[in-house]
This record gives structure tokens, C-alpha cells and sequence, in this order.
């Protein structure tokens, strides 16, 4: 997904390697461009890596206690409010799921990706694994 962006960045620093030099003219302005060419990728690929630590943790909730419970210890599952709790589950991962989708479309912004790319498609199938 950033393959563009580290291809751009390396075409950016290979001037610094054939043609400046610590007196060349606007070498600190070549420096300040290149910091904030390589922070702003670094901190949206961080961002990027938060999130799917984020969309892990809300999928993660979902394991965090079982749809049916016994009504004690040795006893049998209560299935009475069955039909309820099922619907509590469902709208609490269909709530889940809208956030990740938000999640997802800030990453594709943040990774200036396309929704129809093979590497965003790419990215897809890693996060849903």
C-alpha cells in the first residue's frame, strides 16, 4: 500500500546522495522537506497499525463471554431468553461492525489507497484473517 509513497521518498533521498552537500543551497529546506515527507508516512503508518490493533480488540470482545450461560453451575444452558440474547450478540456485532468499517476507511485514507486497488484488496484479506 505505501510502495508508491517509499519509492517517491527514495527518488527524494537519492538527490541527497548525488547532489547536496552540507554548503548546496537550500540543503535545510531539502532537510525539513524530507523530515516531513518521512514523518507524516511514518505516523500514518502507525496510525494504520493502531487501528487494526483497535478493529482486533472489538472483534476480540466478541469471545469474551459465551452466548448461552447455565442457570448454575451444573445445571443446564438457559435457553429461555434464548431469542433475546441472540438478538443482544447480533446488534452488538453489527454495532462492532460499522466501527471497523470506519476503521477500514480511515486506513484507506491514511494509506491514500483506493477501494478497487489489488493492494488495498490485499490488505483487506490480511485483516480479516
Amino acid at each position: 500500500l505505501i510502495e508508491g509513497q517509499l519509492s517517491h521518498l527514495d527518488v527524494q533521498l537519492d538527490r541527497a546522495i548525488t547532489s547536496l552537500n552540507w554548503k548546496s543551497d537550500s540543503v535545510w529546506e531539502y532537510i525539513e522537506e524530507t523530515r516531513k515527507t518521512t514523518g507524516g508516512l511514518e505516523a500514518r503508518v502507525s496510525s494504520a497499525k493502531d487501528n487494526v490493533e483497535q478493529m482486533n480488540n472489538i472483534m476480540a470482545r466478541w469471545c469474551d463471554s459465551p452466548l448461552y450461560e447455565r442457570k448454575e453451575k451444573r445445571g443446564l444452558l438457559n435457553l429461555d431468553d434464548r431469542a433475546t440474547m441472540l438478538d443482544a450478540r447480533y446488534n452488538l456485532i453489527k454495532q462492532d461492525g460499522a466501527k471497523i468499517q470506519e476503521i477500514l476507511n480511515t486506513n484507506l485514507e491514511l494509506f491514500k489507497a483506493t477501494e478497487d486497488s489489488d493492494h488495498w484488496r490485499n490488505y483487506l484479506d490480511y485483516v480479516t484473517t
